[in-house]
């Protein structure tokens, strides 16, 4: 089996560059809302329609499942960390990973997507909900028709084939949720009231 059960300290420790990190994360991968079958099916299209993608890479899942066959039906090469507290190994692993896919059937702003930013890493996601907020063109991720596996599978070998310049995701989540510059949002609205 592909999958780890307990924490692998060798994925937050520098890799082969030719591996490439294809990330999920949730406090709780398998809650219904957080569509972990939709991820297993998009990662499961993405190992079809380019194997040379599967060969050299991995999926990462970060997060409490409690269901242990939650991950059974993947043939994507994956590990699963459990639940990482600890804020620099999160870090540490956005910054190694190309990619992060959400594949929740409603969220408000995920935070997940923001952190794969702010580290240089893609999200990828369906147009439902604050994802949009987050994921403004195609230089700051990708958003998906919502259910769409075989365009998320697509524009996920399309971000691995061709990895976005970490410095625009990065100024973009400066530009528009650090904390000076929502403070300086809400004092400009206080104002103008």
């Amino acid at each position: 089996s592909h999958q780890l059960s307990t924490p692998d300290s060798s994925l937050l420790t520098p890799h082969p560059p030719a591996e490439r990190i294809i990330l999920m994360g949730a406090a709780r991968l398998d809650d219904p809302v957080k569509g972990l079958p939709l991820a297993i099916e998009v990662l499961n299209r993405l190992a079809d329609i380019r194997p040379d993608i599967a060969a050299d890479s991995r999926a990462i899942f970060f997060g409490a499942i409690r269901s242990p066959r939650a991950l059974s039906s993947l043939r994507f090469p994956h590990t699963h960390l459990g639940m990482i507290s600890d804020p620099s190994r999160l870090q540490t692993l956005y910054s190694r990973a190309t990619a992060l896919i959400s594949t929740s059937l409603a969220e408000t702003l995920p935070g997940t997507l923001v952190e794969a930013q702010a580290a240089g890493c893609t999200p990828l996601a369906w147009d439902r909900g604050g994802q949009s907020d987050i994921i403004s063109s195609p230089l700051t991720g990708r958003i998906l028709p919502f259910g769409d596996i075989d365009a998320m599978a697509h524009a996920l070998a399309e971000v691995l084939d061709s990895p976005a310049d970490p410095a625009t995701l990065r100024r973009s989540v400066r530009e528009r949720f650090d904390a000076l510059t929502i403070a300086a949002r809400y004092v400009s609205l206080i104002q103008s009231l």
